[in-house]
C-alpha cells in the first residue's frame, strides 16, 4: 500500500528530550506561585523553564562565592 504524500510529511509527535527532565514537587509561598504563574503567562514560557533558569543562575552564584573564599 503506497503513502500518500501528506502522510510522509507528517511528523510522528514530537521528539524526545535530550535532558531527560524529572517532576519535582516544590512548595511556594502564595505570593511567588502567584507571580510564577503570572510571568510565564505573560512571557509566554513554560513555567518549568523560568525556574531551571532561576535555578542556574543561583547555583552560578553559589560556585562563584564558593570559589573566591
Amino acid at each position: 500500500m503506497k503513502q500518500t504524500k501528506a502522510e510522509t510529511k507528517r511528523t510522528r509527535g514530537r521528539p524526545r528530550r535530550a535532558d531527560d527532565p524529572r517532576r519535582l514537587t516544590v512548595n511556594l509561598p502564595g505570593e511567588l506561585r502567584k507571580w510564577l504563574r503570572v510571568h510565564a503567562v505573560t512571557n509566554e514560557r513554560d513555567m518549568g523553564e523560568i525556574v531551571t533558569e532561576a535555578l542556574r543562575a543561583y547555583r552560578e552564584r553559589a560556585d562563584r562565592r564558593g570559589r573566591s573564599r
